[in-house]
C-alpha cells in the first residue's frame, strides 16, 4: 500500500470519525485532531493549502480543549479557538480535497 492509498484509508475513518461530532468527549476530539495531522503528514501533495492545514492542526494539537454543548473551545498559551461540527467538517473536507 502505498501513501496515497494509506491517506485514503485513514481519511474515510476521520470522514466517519467526524460525523459522530455530537457524541464526541474531550478525548475523541483530541484523538480526532491527532489523526487529522498524521494524514496530512502522509498526503504526498505538497502545497501551500497542505503547509497551512499542518500549521493549523499543529496549532490544535497544542492545546487543551472542553466540550460546551455543541462546541469545542481549545485553550492554549498562543491562543484561544471554538469549533463547532461545520468547522471540522470543514478541515476533514479540506484535507480530503488534497488526495486529488
Amino acid at each position: 500500500m502505498d501513501k496515497r492509498e494509506l491517506a485514503e484509508v485513514k481519511m474515510e475513518r476521520l470522514i466517519k470519525l467526524s460525523e459522530r461530532f455530537e457524541e464526541m468527549n474531550e478525548e475523541d476530539f483530541k484523538r480526532l485532531i491527532y489523526y487529522l495531522g498524521n494524514v496530512l503528514k502522509i498526503i504526498p501533495n505538497e502545497s501551500r493549502e497542505k503547509q497551512e492545514l499542518e500549521s493549523y492542526v499543529d496549532f490544535l494539537n497544542d492545546m487543551d480543549f472542553k466540550k460546551f454543548g455543541y462546541i469545542f473551545k481549545g485553550i492554549s498559551k498562543k491562543g484561544n479557538v471554538k469549533l463547532t461540527k461545520r468547522d471540522v467538517v470543514e478541515l476533514v473536507w479540506r484535507t480530503h480535497s488534497l488526495l486529488f
